[in-house]
C-alpha cells in the first residue's frame, strides 16, 4: 500500500469516529418563529423558587434559560411547564409576562404577597395548590385554571379579572377586600367551598357573572354563604347570571348598598336564598329563588328602599319573602307562590306591594278578575303588626300564556331526517307541565321549551298539513292549549300530461289554425310557486306561465300563427312547489314535440279564353291553357296533373295549346297534389276545336241548326208520350 493510499484511509476512518461522536451530543433546535429568537423550555421540571423582584430579573431568567420573551405585550415574558414547589413571588413589575401549564404549590409564605405592585400578567392553564395572595396590582387576567386554595385580593388593585376558573373543595375561593375597582368574575365554576366569593371591604364597580356554584357554604354562621358581599361603603357592583345551589347556608348574603343582584338562580340551599341585612337603595331583579330550607329572600334588618321586581319566588320551606325591621321597600311584578307561606310576619314594617300600575301574584290569593284585565278585582291582604301591608294591584292569571317562537304557522318543511325544532315560550313561573299533542297520533310528547319533534313520529307523518296542539298547566290546575299548523312536503309536484282530447284541444296542429290549448294536471301538497310551459316556437324556448284554472287542472293557450306546415316545436312542463321540489315533465324520449300538419287539398283552375259565348266553349289551335292551383297558405303545390281525352296524365310545367290535334271535341282532365301529399278531385274541362274562320259548320257531318232542330224534336216527342201515359192512369 502506497503512502497515499494510506493517507485517504485514514482520513476516512478520522471522520467515521467524528460523526458517531457528534451523534450523541444533543443540540436543541428552536422550532418556534424566527422572529422570536427566544428558545423554549421543552420539559416539565421542577423548582423550589420563583422570585422576580424587578424587571431585570426577568432578564436574568431568560438568559439562564428559565423563561424566553421579552417582556412587550406582543411577545411577554414566558414561564411555562414547572412545578414551583416553596416559593412564588412577582413584584414591583410592569413588564408583560405569562404563567402557563404550571404547578404552584407556594408553600413558603413568610415573603407575604405574592403578586405586589405587579402589572400585565396572566395566568392560564395553572394549578394552585396552595393560598395565593395578590395586592396593588393591575391588569391581571386568571383564565381555565384549577385552584385549590383561597386567592386573596386586595390593596387597591385594579381590573383584575377571573374567567374560566375551577375553585374545588372548602378551603377555595375568591376572597376580597380592601380598595379594588373593576373586578370581573366571570364564568367560574366554584364547587364545595366554604365561601366562593367574598366581598369585604370596598370593592368598587365590580361583575360576578355567569358563576356556578354548587355545594359549600358555613352552616355555622348565618351570614356567610356562597356570596358574601360584607362592604360598608357605596359601590356599584353588579351580581347576574349565576346558577348558585346546595349551600349549606344562605345563597346570597348583601350587607351594603347600591347592590344589584339580577337574573340568578338560587335554590337548595339550607338557609335562605338572598340574605340582607342592612341593605339599602338596592335592586333584586328577575332572580328564581326556590326549594331553598328557610326563606327565599329575608331582610333582616335595616333593609330600606330596595327594589325587589320580576322574581319568581316559590317553594321556599318558611316564606317565600320575609321582613324584620326593613321599611319603605316596593315590590311589584313579583311570582310569590307554592311557598309554606309566600309572605313571612311583616312585623314591624312598613312596605309597598304594588307600583302605580301593577303588583305581584300570589298563589294564595282569593279573589277574582271579574272584568278580566289581569288585576285582581280586590286587594291582597298581609297582616303587619305595625299597620296592614296591602296589594291593591295584585296580578290575575288564567294559567300558562304558551307563546310559539317557532315554527309559524303554515311553515313548509321538506325533509323527512330533519324535523322542526319546536321553539315554545312559557314564562309562567307556577308552570308544571308543557307537553303537545299531534293530531293524527294523539300521543302525550313531553317538552322542553326547545325540542325537535322525535325523529321516528316524524318520518311516519304523511305529507300534507300537520296539526300540533300544545299543552301547558301550572300547580293550580290551570290548562292552556295553542294550537300550530305546519306543512310536511318531502316530494316533488307529480305532472300529468297526456296527447288526449282531454289534455290538448288539437293533437293534429294545422298551419291555419291560431292557436293550441294545452292542459295539465299537477297533484302536490303545497301550492305551487310556478309551473311553466316550456316551448320554443320562437326557435329558443321560453317559460310561460300556466294558469290555473279549477283545483289542480292548469292551461295554457299556445300562439302558433307564426308556424307553417311541417314546421317541428318542443315542449315540456316545469313545476316548482312551496317547499322548494322541482319537476321537470318530459315524456319518454325527451321533450314532447308537435309539428304543424296540412289536411287541406289544394284547389286548381283551369284558365283560358274561350271563342264563343256558347253552351260550348270553342278554341282554336293557337288558344294557351294555364293551370293556377292555390293551396291556402298550406304545404304548397307540389304538382298538377292533366291528360286531354283519354291521353297518359301529364304533368303540368307550362302554359299550352292543342296545335297539332284534330278538329273537333275534347275534354282536359285535371288535378292538383300539394306538398303533405293532399290531393283535389280531378275536374275536367269540354270545348271544341275549331277553325277559326269556318266555326262549327267545318266539323265534318255537323250542321248546328239540325243538330239544335232534331234535340227540341226529341225533347217535345218525349214529354207528349209522357202526358199521354198519366191520362190513361187516371181513365
Amino acid at each position: 500500500m502506497n503512502l497515499e493510499t494510506k493517507s485517504i484511509s485514514f482520513l476516512f476512518f478520522f471522520l467515521l469516529i467524528l460523526s458517531l461522536i457528534l451523534s450523541f451530543i444533543p443540540i436543541e433546535i428552536n422550532t418556534e418563529n424566527s422572529d422570536k429568537n427566544f428558545p423554549k423550555i421543552k420539559n416539565s421540571f421542577s423548582w423550589d423558587d420563583f422570585i422576580v423582584e424587578s424587571n431585570s430579573d426577568w432578564e436574568n431568567l431568560v438568559n439562564q434559560g428559565i423563561c424566553y420573551g421579552n417582556g412587550t405585550e406582543e411577545f411577554p415574558y414566558v414561564l411555562e411547564n414547572y412545578v414551583i414547589n416553596e416559593t412564588f413571588i412577582i413584584r414591583h413589575t410592569n413588564k408583560y409576562f405569562l404563567i402557563q401549564n404550571c404547578i404552584i404549590n407556594n408553600i413558603d409564605l413568610i415573603y407575604g404577597d405574592d403578586i405586589y405592585e405587579t402589572d400585565n400578567g396572566k395566568f392560564i392553564n395553572n394549578t394552585f395548590t396552595y393560598s395565593f395572595s395578590i395586592s396593588c396590582a393591575n391588569s391581571i387576567i386568571f383564565t381555565n385554571n384549577t385552584i385549590l386554595d383561597r386567592i386573596w385580593l386586595y390593596y387597591g388593585s385594579s381590573n383584575l379579572n377571573f374567567t374560566k376558573n375551577n375553585f374545588y373543595g372548602w378551603n377555595s375561593g375568591l376572597y376580597c377586600q380592601s380598595t379594588i375597582n373593576n373586578l370581573k368574575i366571570l364564568y367560574n365554576f366554584f364547587s364545595n367551598c366554604q365561601i366562593a366569593i367574598f366581598f369585604g371591604g370596598n370593592i368598587l364597580n365590580s361583575e360576578v357573572i355567569g358563576n356556578e356554584i354548587n355545594g359549600g357554604g358555613h352552616p355555622d354562621y348565618q351570614r356567610y354563604g356562597q356570596i358574601g358581599i360584607l362592604t360598608y361603603s357605596p359601590n356599584n357592583n353588579v351580581i347576574a347570571d349565576n346558577i348558585i345551589r346546595n349551600s349549606n347556608s344562605n345563597g346570597i348574603f348583601c350587607n351594603c348598598p347600591n347592590v344589584n343582584v339580577i337574573n340568578n338562580t338560587i335554590s337548595n340551599c339550607t338557609g335562605n336564598g338572598i340574605y340582607m341585612y342592612d341593605t339599602t337603595h338596592s335592586v333584586i331583579r328577575n332572580n328564581k329563588i326556590h326549594s331553598n330550607d328557610k326563606y327565599g329572600i329575608w331582610l333582616y334588618d335595616d333593609c330600606n328602599r330596595n327594589n325587589f321586581s320580576g322574581n319568581e319566588i316559590y317553594n321556599n320551606q318558611i316564606a317565600g319573602i320575609s321582613f324584620s325591621g326593613s321599611n319603605n321597600n316596593i315590590l311589584f311584578n313579583n311570582y310569590i307562590f307554592n311557598n309554606t307561606n309566600n309572605i313571612g310576619n311583616p312585623g314591624y314594617t312598613h312596605n309597598d306591594f304594588n307600583n302605580s300600575e301593577i303588583g305581584n301574584y300570589w298563589g294564595d290569593y282569593q279573589g277574582q278578575d271579574l272584568d278580566d284585565n289581569g288585576i285582581g278585582d280586590s286587594p291582597y291582604y298581609t297582616i303587619g303588626i305595625f299597620g296592614d301591608n296591602w296589594d291593591y294591584l295584585p296580578i290575575w292569571r288564567d294559567g300558562p300564556t304558551i307563546t310559539i317562537k317557532a315554527p309559524y304557522g303554515g311553515k313548509i318543511f321538506n325533509n323527512n331526517t330533519n324535523p322542526p325544532k319546536l321553539e315554545i315560550e312559557c314564562n309562567d313561573p307556577a308552570l308544571d307541565e308543557l307537553w303537545y299533542e299531534i293530531d293524527s297520533l294523539g300521543s302525550h310528547f313531553p317538552l322542553p321549551q326547545n325540542e325537535k319533534i322525535n325523529q321516528s313520529i316524524w318520518e311516519s307523518l304523511d305529507d300534507g298539513e300537520i296539526a300540533i296542539r300544545f299543552y301547558g298547566n301550572d300547580s293550580e290546575g290551570n290548562l292552556n292549549t295553542k294550537d300550530l299548523t305546519i306543512i310536511k312536503d318531502t316530494s316533488a309536484p307529480i305532472i300529468n300530461f297526456e296527447f288526449t282530447n282531454s289534455y290538448i284541444n288539437n293533437t293534429q296542429p294545422q298551419y291555419f289554425d291560431e292557436t293550441i290549448n294545452f292542459k295539465c294536471i299537477v297533484n302536490d301538497t303545497t301550492i305551487l310557486k310556478y309551473l311553466y310551459f316550456c316551448e320554443n316556437t320562437t326557435g329558443t324556448f321560453q317559460n310561460r306561465s300556466m294558469l290555473n284554472i279549477d283545483n289542480n287542472s292548469w292551461e295554457i293557450e299556445l300562439n302558433i300563427h307564426n308556424l307553417n306546415w311541417d314546421d317541428l316545436f318542443s315542449f315540456y312542463f316545469c313545476a316548482k312547489d312551496s317547499a322548494n321540489w322541482t319537476t321537470i315533465k318530459l315524456n319518454n324520449s325527451g321533450y314532447y314535440s308537435m309539428k304543424i300538419i296540412d289536411l287541406i287539398s289544394p284547389e286548381t283552375e283551369l284558365v283560358f279564353i274561350s271563342m264563343s259565348e256558347n253552351i260550348i266553349d270553342q278554341v282554336n289551335r293557337s288558344t294557351t291553357f294555364t293551370f293556377l292551383s292555390d293551396d291556402f297558405n298550406g304545404s304548397g303545390t307540389d304538382k298538377t296533373m292533366y291528360k286531354i281525352n283519354n291521353s297518359e296524365w301529364i304533368r303540368y310545367e307550362n302554359e299550352f295549346n292543342l296545335s297539332g290535334l284534330d278538329y273537333g271535341f275534347y275534354k282536359i282532365y285535371y288535378y292538383s297534389i300539394d306538398k303533405a301529399c293532399n290531393g283535389e278531385d280531378i275536374s275536367v274541362s269540354t270545348f271544341v276545336l275549331i277553325d277559326t274562320e269556318k266555326g262549327l259548320n267545318q266539323i265534318q257531318g255537323f250542321n248546328l241548326y239540325i243538330f239544335l232542330s232534331t234535340s227540341l224534336t226529341i225533347f217535345l216527342v218525349a214529354f207528349l208520350f209522357s202526358w199521354k201515359k198519366k191520362i190513361k192512369k187516371y181513365h
